[in-house]
């Protein structure tokens, strides 16, 4: 029983070597790495946008705190 399940793991190991030179495989390797490095890229952009619209959003807040502001000042003043 081992031994027939040795046999069959050496065979695996033997078949992806031998795939490993195949070259439809290895541009289908190469082909992974590049999109496999874009993905990362474009997570690092979406992420980096992320923060942007973030910070945006923080100041679109702020601004339009300091419109109530200069608004109830302007009305008070209004009424005077």
């Amino acid at each position: 029983m081992a031994r027939n399940e040795l046999n069959n793991i050496r065979r695996r190991i033997k078949d992806a070597e031998a795939n490993q030179e195949n070259p439809i495989i290895a541009e289908l390797r190469r082909r992974k790495e590049e999109l496999d490095t874009e993905i990362v890229r474009i997570d690092d952009t979406v992420d980096s946008l992320n923060r942007e619209i973030g910070e945006f959003l923080n100041e679109k807040t702020q601004r339009a705190k300091r419109i109530e502001e200069l608004s109830k000042k302007i009305k008070c003043f209004g009424e005077k």
